[in-house]
């Protein structure tokens, strides 16, 4: 409008003027509800507010905006916009009650989710002694990456992973890592790892003995190399749980297990002091 040659009138900047003249100065008119219609309620939630419309036909029928408190405003996405639905249902309830009705939302946050690929953080090195309890010898590892089929929850995801995996495919959001980049991979999980997350070991050979006090008396441990496992990852194990979880095993061959003491093996080799 500034500039040398000046403002010109013409027919697209007629009607442009016009369509804006009429839109601030008419009032939207609201349709009025027909209850022989399905209802359709659009919803959407930003970061500090939820709004919705109750529409038939694509007419509105009402509107509603509510301002988020400082709680919820701490919410994640999924939950604000389930937060919206609920507002909006709740509010016109009374149009609702005994009807079909339709809800809308974008779902580009779900939408986002779903075209992820994340990282499964797995215990790989999980054995369990003979004593029927758990220990932990290696640090987590991350496999994948996979894709993120579902939701479950407020907290927890369904993945999309290989068919041999033998693991359950929902975990809890503290085991997942999103993938970003060309960052290394391990796009399998190994068919050794049992339903929960253990590795399924057994004592290969016995590296060292060394004995100990164990209630009061003498007891021998051996510094078991486990299958699925490097050497450097041996551990120390009784002597007298090896023979009940693993009877068949025989540390250093030649019927070690057999004809000897409730706690001592024979062809042991060298004995060291525990630590």
């Amino acid at each position: 409008m500034l500039g040398k040659e000046g403002f010109k009138w013409t027919n697209e900047r007629h009607y442009a003027f016009q369509q804006l003249k009429k839109a601030v100065s008419a009032a939207p008119v609201l349709a009025l509800p027909d209850f022989t219609i399905d209802f359709t309620i659009e919803t959407d939630a930003s970061g500090i507010g939820v709004g919705a419309v109750l529409l038939q036909k694509g007419r509105p029928i009402a509107f509603m905006s509510k301002p988020l408190s400082p709680r919820n405003r701490q919410l994640s996405t999924y939950e604000r916009e389930m937060l919206a639905i609920v507002i909006a249902v709740q509010k016109w309830r009374p149009y609702l009650i005994g009807r079909h009705f339709k809800i809308k939302t974008d779902h580009q946050s779900l939408k986002y989710l779903m075209e992820q690929r994340v990282y499964v953080k797995l215990q790989p090195y999980k054995q369990l002694s003979g004593c029927k309890h758990a220990f932990q010898k290696l640090s987590p590892r991350y496999f994948g990456p996979f894709e993120v089929i579902s939701r479950v929850g407020p907290v927890a995801y369904k993945l999309q992973l290989p068919e041999t995996t033998k693991i359950h495919p929902t975990f809890h959001i503290s085991q997942l890592k999103r993938k970003i980049g060309s960052a290394p991979s391990s796009p399998t999980i190994p068919a050794y790892i049992n339903t929960e997350g253990h590795l399924l070991v057994e004592p290969i050979a016995a590296l060292d003995r060394r004995m100990v006090k164990r209630h009061g008396k003498a007891a021998t441990q051996l510094l078991i190399h486990w299958s699925n496992q490097p050497k450097e990852n041996a551990t120390w194990k009784y002597f007298t749980d090896l023979q009940r979880r693993f009877p068949h095993f025989d540390p250093w061959g030649q019927g070690s297990f057999r004809g000897e003491g409730a706690d001592t093996p024979a062809n042991l080799g060298s004995t060291h002091p525990a630590d």
